[in-house]
């Protein structure tokens, strides 16, 4: 249900189309628009950027935002509700 939610939002944005499938009239064909593509290939460098930030050049933790968080994370009161973190 949440797939067929977040399609319809994107289709209601003109960044999806979706046409009824020519082999099978309950299923329909999901296609991307050149304005669903416009906006995948800007967002693809921040996406990337956010990567590196989280995980390092190589992917590996080590990130400035995933260090950040780890220090937060170490530096919180014991008497809060301290959620657990697992990396």
């Amino acid at each position: 249900m949440q797939v067929s939610q977040t399609i319809r939002v994107l289709e209601s944005k003109k960044l999806l189309s979706r046409t009824r499938s020519c082999t099978d009239t309950r299923a329909k064909q999901v296609e991307v628009t050149r304005a669903g593509l416009k906006s995948l290939r800007n967002a693809m460098p921040i996406a990337i950027e956010i990567q590196r930030k989280l995980f390092g050049e190589r992917g590996q933790p080590g990130g400035v935002l995933l260090k950040t968080l780890l220090q937060v994370h170490r530096n919180m009161p014991e008497e809060a509700e301290r959620p657990r973190l697992v990396l």
